[in-house]
C-alpha cells in the first residue's frame, strides 16, 4: 500500500529539510545573507545548483515563511510517523512487512490497533513515547528509508 510513490516523499523530504533548516537559522540569525543561506540548504538537501549570479531573495516566495511557519516540520514528522506505523501495522497486525502488499481497508484490527495504541492512552504519554510504545521503536527515519527503497 504505497499511497505516495517513494520518488515524490524523497523529493517531499529534502524540499522540507531546506525549509526546516532554513526557518531554524532564520530565526537564530535573522541578519545573515539570507539568499546565500537558502541557496546553500537549497544545493545540500535538494541537489539543484544556484544558478550563475542569482542573489534574489528566492527564499521569500515560500509563503510559509511569513505565514506558516514551522509547517514543514510538521509535515516532516508526518511522512516518518506514517512509515512507522504503517511497518508496525504490517508487523504486529497484519503479519507482512512488505509495504506493496499491505492493505488497511476493511480492517477493524487496523482501528482496534489505533485505539488501544494511540487514541486511547490519550494524552498519559508525552507524543515520542506513544510512539515508542505504538510501534515498538522511538521515532526513527529507518521505516520511511525502506519505503524508499526501489523493489
Amino acid at each position: 500500500m504505497r499511497a505516495v510513490p517513494a520518488r515524490g516523499k524523497l523529493d517531499f523530504s529534502r524540499f522540507s529539510q531546506v525549509m526546516v533548516h532554513f526557518e531554524r537559522a532564520l530565526c537564530s540569525d535573522p541578519d545573515q545573507d539570507l539568499n546565500a543561506l537558502w541557496w546553500s540548504l537549497v544545493e545540500k538537501y535538494q541537489m539543484l545548483a544556484r544558478p550563475a549570479g542569482r542573489d534574489e531573495p528566492d527564499w521569500a516566495s515560500k509563503i510559509h515563511i511569513a505565514t506558516y511557519p514551522a509547517d514543514y516540520h510538521s509535515y516532516l514528522m508526518g511522512l516518518l510517523l506514517a512509515s512507522q506505523f504503517t511497518d508496525a501495522l504490517g508487523r504486529s497486525v497484519l503479519g507482512t512487512s512488505d509495504p506493496d502488499t499491505l492493505s488497511f481497508a476493511n480492517d477493524l484490527r487496523i482501528g482496534k490497533y489505533f485505539v488501544e495504541k494511540v487514541y486511547g492512552p490519550g494524552g498519559l504519554y508525552p507524543w515520542n513515547e506513544m510512539v515508542e510504545r505504538a510501534t515498538g521503536v522511538k521515532l526513527t527515519s529507518a521505516a520511511f528509508a525502506r519505503d524508499l527503497e526501489e523493489k
